[in-house]
């Protein structure tokens, strides 16, 4: 496109922009990458090769645009384009190690809960036996009768005659 015109200064700068422009297609394809990488939370299939491709046409636009940019503050914006976009590539990086780190925290406080609510199930089953038990109990000395079930003595540990009311209770 830049040898469409005669006048050097303009070639120069129809150069730099379509180099410019070609980077910032590539800091695109960079991050639609990236996107992907970290929806699956890893480099599948060649999107590694991909990626390397992206960042080194990236970098070779740039590198083109700096040398053929006509003044020093393109220089300058190049050389800043270049930086911002090692510090994405460096975020990207930062924020998947975030992202792992996530994953192992909510693994732990998952791990956790599920040990906490197993302990607090056998609590109240032990619970709900020895109620059993006792409704057994009462149900017995309503009845008229002093056997005991066997259950008590396997919840608490100690003889079913150690669940007896004490004499003169009033039962």
């Amino acid at each position: 496109m830049s040898h469409l015109s005669k006048d050097a200064d303009i070639g120069n700068g129809i150069s730099c922009y379509v180099n410019f422009l070609q980077a910032k297609e590539q800091a695109g394809q960079e991050r639609a990458t990236l996107t992907h990488v970290f929806a699956a939370d890893q480099f599948a299939g060649d999107t590694f090769r991909l990626f390397n491709q992206v960042v080194a046409a990236q970098n070779t636009f740039l590198c083109v645009f700096e040398s053929s940019a006509m003044t020093q503050s393109n220089a300058a914006s190049a050389r800043q384009a270049q930086k911002l976009a090692g510090d994405a590539r460096a975020s990207a990086d930062a924020g998947g190690a975030r992202m792992q780190a996530m994953q192992t925290a909510m693994l732990e406080i998952n791990t956790g809960s599920a040990e906490e609510t197993a302990a607090a199930a056998e609590e109240l089953n032990g619970q709900a036996l020895l109620l059993k038990d006792t409704v057994a109990h009462l149900q017995a000395l309503a009845d008229g009768r002093s056997a005991r079930s066997p259950t008590s003595a396997a919840v608490t540990g100690r003889p079913a005659s150690a669940h007896a009311l004490p004499a003169g209770s009033g039962a």
